[in-house]
């Protein structure tokens, strides 16, 4: 229930670069959150994460370096992936209408 009612909260808190990171990742099909997530899941190795997604090596860094053209963060940092995926995950969860 409390997730319910502070769904439209949270939504409002997330940080400003959110919204044109969740743009892009809609105009690129969902590449750019899949590429994260893969590369969360290689425990941030390139080339594991390249082969889970059956893509170059090159293209995950082409797409990390999109990610941080557009929001400044780079996304090789722990942290910053893991705020990234947040980010991601309540708009996924609380965008929807839905609860995680």
């Amino acid at each position: 229930l409390m997730l319910q009612l502070c769904g439209a909260d949270i939504l409002r808190a997330l940080p400003d670069w959110s919204e044109h990171f969740l743009a892009a990742n809609r105009k690129s099909g969902g590449r750019l959150v899949a590429t994260l997530r893969a590369y969360a899941d290689a425990d941030m190795n390139i080339l594991r994460a390249a082969t889970q997604l059956d893509i170059h090596p090159n293209t995950i860094y082409a797409r990390l370096q999109k990610i941080q053209d557009i929001t400044g963060l780079d996304a090789r940092r722990y942290r910053v992936l893991n705020d990234l995926l947040q980010v991601a995950d309540c708009h996924a969860a609380f965008g929807s209408g839905t609860v995680c």
